[in-house]
């Protein structure tokens, strides 16, 4: 399996860990838990700042923060026959609306439906996109028990394919997904698991 990102020694100035190795490989979901007020997009920018001989990745990324929408005056449907379209998907769309359980809701438009509804739509969005490696941010927020196992299925279909995933959380339940991950403890710290 190919090497997707390979963090070596990634020192964080903005909070007190010390230094975080890691390595995602194909076809693996890796997590990393802190606190909230540590804030992953700060790892990110770390990330973004730090290319060079301690970070390795792959250049086919995407990145799922909580603030992502997609096209809210648009359908579930038509969100993903948009998206199929521009990335070249030629997979059935019907398969990803039976998938997520959307077939009863495909023709209503995303700003209409419950808000743990929309959060579930952007991960069945996500199935049209071409990438490799996934980089997301509280994977399990806003979203009810059921959303949360559609969109836990999601990610093992992606995993399955070869995709490499990282989860960025502050909750604990979010780490069931994961094959490998760090804890990131308040006295700048980690424990690998």
């Amino acid at each position: 399996m190919n090497t997707l990102l390979e963090v070596s020694d990634l020192n964080l100035d903005s909070t007190p860990f010390n230094p975080i190795s890691f390595k995602i490989l194909e076809g693996e979901i890796f997590g990393i838990k802190g606190k909230m007020e540590y804030r992953f997009t700060e790892i990110l920018k770390s990330l973004k700042k730090s290319v060079n001989e301690n970070i390795k990745y792959t250049d086919e990324l995407m990145i799922i923060s909580p603030e992502i929408r997609f096209y809210e005056d648009l359908s579930i449907k038509e969100n993903l026959e948009f998206f199929a379209e521009v990335n070249e998907y030629k997979e059935s769309i019907d398969k990803i609306l039976e998938m997520g359980n959307f077939i009863e809701y495909q023709d209503i438009l995303l700003s209409e439906l419950p808000e743990t509804l929309k959060n579930l739509a952007k991960y069945l969005c996500i199935l049209t996109f071409n990438f490799k490696l996934l980089i997301i941010e509280e994977f399990s927020l806003g979203l009810d028990d059921n959303s949360y196992e559609i969109a836990r299925k999601i990610l093992n279909n992606l995993k399955q394919i070869g995709k490499g995933i990282l989860i960025f959380t502050s909750k604990s339940i979010d780490l069931e997904v994961c094959d490998e991950y760090i804890i990131l403890n308040e006295n700048g710290g980690h424990n690998n698991e």
